[in-house]
């Protein structure tokens, strides 16, 4: 996800809600990243100055169940800002697809 506009004058944050049968492991970029105690989401701290049309990048190494296939829906991803005037789009999803 880019950011469509305007500059991000403030701190943002940036969160991963991860698919079911998945969960998060470190380390983390930034290393400040958090998981929750399940490890299905994650929290991702980024300092201000995020300009127009550009983005941020957030790491995320996941593991996957044992006999997990196919594709694995309910991701989704959030950019969060107090600054941030249009929260239409904040928020994107993804699959994790598994090949076996």
């Amino acid at each position: 996800m880019a950011n469509n506009g305007p500059d991000v004058a403030g701190k943002f944050t940036v969160t991963v809600r991860l698919p079911a049968r998945t969960h998060a492991v470190g380390p983390y970029f930034p290393a400040d990243c958090t998981p929750n105690h399940l490890g299905t989401v994650v929290r991702c701290s980024f300092p201000a100055g995020l300009g127009v049309l550009r983005s941020a990048t957030a790491l995320v190494p996941i593991r996957i169940a044992d006999g997990a296939s196919g594709s694995l829906t309910g991701g989704r991803v959030e950019v969060g800002s107090a600054n941030d005037p249009d929260h239409s789009n904040d928020t994107g999803s993804f699959v994790v697809r598994v090949a076996r």
